[in-house]
């Protein structure tokens, strides 16, 4: 879970909030996948990284 510890996932969390707060709520649903999909793809490069050791 190292992945949340990201600078990039605080930045685009906080995006998320103020897009909510702002009521500009399909901006807020976008970064949230961003933020899926970044996680998603760092967890897959950690693993197949631990793998190949």
């Amino acid at each position: 879970m190292e992945q949340f510890k990201d600078l990039l996932v605080f930045i685009l969390i906080g995006s998320s909030i103020l897009s909510f707060v702002s009521n500009n709520i399909e901006s807020a649903v976008v970064i949230w996948i961003v933020l899926i999909l970044n996680t998603t793809l760092s967890t897959i490069q950690y693993v197949k990284a631990q793998q190949s050791l």
